[in-house]
């Protein structure tokens, strides 16, 4: 049974902070609600970043302290680091490998291995940058995914205490501005990798270090003495806390995952932590009143523990849920809530505290020993795992051939020449492989995102009499101002396509098709207007059929179970409405229109096996080589490609 926790409403002689362990709290839970997509929580996500300012500000206060004591040790500083992250984090993972080895087939397996040993190198932010790719894994099949701003903490303790202690001992004076000048670098670095680079900015740590560094500037005398200047007296501290928790609350809020981060978007929350960190050093607020509350103080000291687990859970609910009908709204998020801190309860409880408190009677060079034999123990199982391919034989054949799919790739869209995703530039465009026209045949062009790339290997070897063009990029509307969040290189294709190439170009057909949705429709229809105005045929092709797991792995499943129905039953159903209105659209401009959804499927039943028996989509939405083909038959066999 948990013991009760005691604790004061204000800061204890011994230096702890009961307020910290209650914004730990506000952290994880912002973290688990938007993870769990609960209402409201759509800017959860700045709970890392939050994480982010408290480790830098508790890290470099007990390294300042310990150095102004004259008792700081680099060995014992990472033998505590061991002490505190290592034992749950090692827990966590050996289950989630275990788990692992039941449940994934091979190709995911040996992935999960990769992310395994990434994690025990502590480079976890490295491997699922390098797996970020517009068409790599959906994030819900990686069940170490979070442990990407583990890597991030552990790579600047790596630097930073080393980089303190050097600066305190031959010129202390520029301990503070050293730290300021790398926070605009850092800064600086993180706002310019949003717009060129946004996966390098949000999973590298040299884009984030300005966020751990804004916690350490606060541990310093000159950080804690300007702040403490502008929120002098309980009048001022108490409207810091206020605006730094009102700054926390408006990211959760008002974010979502269009917003550019981190960047300057980042600013908002990590502010707010500053400062509501700052008005409880010097005494209580009543922001610090209220998060120091039992509740909230025992939700924070189980934080770390639930950050690890919960995870895990929404993991292994998902993949749990592909035999059954999917995952429905409120009663199975409630479960994972219950389970999830259940598991962080008994980490806590069971690992955490007996775990440190027995490393607290080992002597630091034993404690860094033993966390190096344990890192290299679940590298070795990594590595067993990687060697064996995967443990194929768990899986019948039929079953590994359609998984095998999972990692069929998209090379049939000509990527990086015709078809252009992060972090490819326009320069990577090449437009004289993909936009000469022939004089001998007729010259249509594929305009879009990868859903027009996709028809691009079926309608070249199948129409050999049209000389097919394609100017196609990752999450581009074929419009003149595609909607949402793109990459820059999508909206410099777009203005060179509509303003540069197409007024000029000779083309017989223009095809355009997206992973449409409504913020599409006044789009597709001003190009509509456009292309009727000047004599150019048009074809639209509607919505792709989609499912909620990637397709290979419901086929692999369903055949693995013996139950077919497990691939209908992820479905996604078709936005009739949608189709509709593109259709109508389509009609009133003279454009062509193919109904994708009304090609593949009959009576909500929808084909997933293209004509070798292979499966019609590698992942949820994107057509295989064979794929193509198939629905490229159907559509000659239908009169739509006349």
């Amino acid at each position: 049974m948990v013991p009760r926790i005691r604790v004061p409403r204000t800061q204890r002689s011994d230096g702890y902070r009961p307020d910290i362990d209650g914004l730990r709290a506000v952290a994880v839970l912002a973290v688990f609600g938007f993870h769990l997509n609960l209402p409201f929580f759509s800017g959860g996500f700045i709970g890392v970043d939050i994480f982010f300012v408290i480790s830098g500000y508790l890290i470099a206060s007990i390294i300042l302290d310990d150095l102004r004591r004259e008792r700081f040790s680099l060995r014992r500083f990472y033998a505590r680091r061991v002490r505190r992250i290592l034992p749950a984090l090692v827990a966590m993972v050996a289950v989630i490998a275990a788990a692992s080895c039941v449940d994934l087939f091979p190709a995911d397996l040996v992935t999960f291995a990769q992310s395994m040993l990434s994690c025990a190198a502590s480079l976890s932010n490295v491997f699922f940058f390098q797996h970020s790719s517009y068409f790599e894994a959906a994030a819900a099949s990686q069940p170490l995914l979070h442990t990407w701003s583990l890597a991030v903490e552990e790579q600047f303790y790596l630097v930073f205490p080393a980089a303190v202690l050097l600066v305190f001992r031959r010129a202390p004076g520029w301990l503070a501005p050293g730290m300021a000048l790398l926070w605009c670098a850092s800064f600086i670095l993180s706002c310019h990798g949003v717009a060129a680079a946004p996966e390098a900015s949000f999973y590298l740590a040299p884009s984030r270090a300005w966020e751990l560094l804004s916690g350490a500037l606060l541990a310093t005398r000159a950080g804690a003495a300007g702040l403490a200047a502008v929120g002098r007296g309980w009048p001022g501290r108490n409207l810091m806390a206020a605006a730094g928790a009102a700054m926390i609350v408006v990211a959760i809020l008002r974010y979502n995952v269009e917003t550019p981060f981190p960047g300057a978007a980042a600013l908002l929350p990590c502010l707010g932590a500053v400062l509501v960190i700052a008005a409880g050093q010097s005494g209580s607020t009543l922001v610090g009143r209220l998060l120091s509350l039992r509740p909230a103080v025992f939700v924070g000291l189980i934080s770390y523990s639930l950050y690890l687990w919960h995870w895990p859970v929404i993991y292994l609910q998902r993949e749990t849920a592909i035999l059954g009908a999917g995952w429905s709204w409120y009663p199975e998020r409630l479960l994972m809530i219950a389970c999830a801190f259940v598991l962080a309860t008994l980490s806590w409880w069971c690992v955490e505290r007996p775990f440190r408190r027995g490393f607290a009677r080992t002597t630091d060079t034993r404690v860094l020993a033993g966390g190096a034999v344990t890192l290299c123990g679940l590298a070795a199982v990594a590595g067993g795992i990687i060697a064996a391919d995967g443990l194929p034989g768990r899986f019948s054949a039929q079953a590994i051939a359609y998984a095998g799919y999972l990692n069929a790739g998209q090379q049939h869209f000509r990527p990086g020449t015709c078809f252009i995703a992060p972090p490819d530039g326009f320069a990577r465009f090449d437009r004289a492989s993909c936009l000469t026209p022939d004089p001998n045949r007729p010259n249509v062009l594929l305009l879009g995102d990868s859903h027009a790339a996709q028809l691009w290997y079926g309608l070249a070897r199948l129409r050999p009499d049209l000389n097919v063009l394609q100017a196609t990029a990752a999450g581009c509307g074929p419009e003149f101002k595609p909607p949402g969040r793109v990459f820059p290189a999508c909206t410099r294709l777009m203005d060179y396509m509509f303003n540069d190439y197409l007024p000029s170009a000779r083309l017989d057909r223009l095809m355009i098709a997206a992973r449409w949705s409504a913020a599409h429709v006044e789009g597709v229809r001003r190009v509509l207007v456009w292309a009727q105005a000047r004599g150019l045929p048009v074809t639209v092709f509607g919505p792709m059929v989609e499912y909620d797991t990637p397709l290979p792995r419901l086929l692999a499943t369903a055949s693995q179970t013996g139950n077919p129905g497990i691939v209908q039953a992820h479905l996604s159903p078709p936005d009739k409405r949608l189709d509709q209105t593109l259709a109508s659209l389509a009609a009133e401009h003279g454009a062509r229109y193919v109904s994708l959804s009304e090609l593949l499927c009959r009576d909500g039943v929808c084909a997933n096996l293209a004509d070798d028996g292979s499966p019609l989509e590698f992942d949820t939405d994107h057509l295989t080589a064979q794929g193509s083909l198939s629905v490229v038959r159907k559509l000659i066999a239908s009169g739509d490609l006349r």
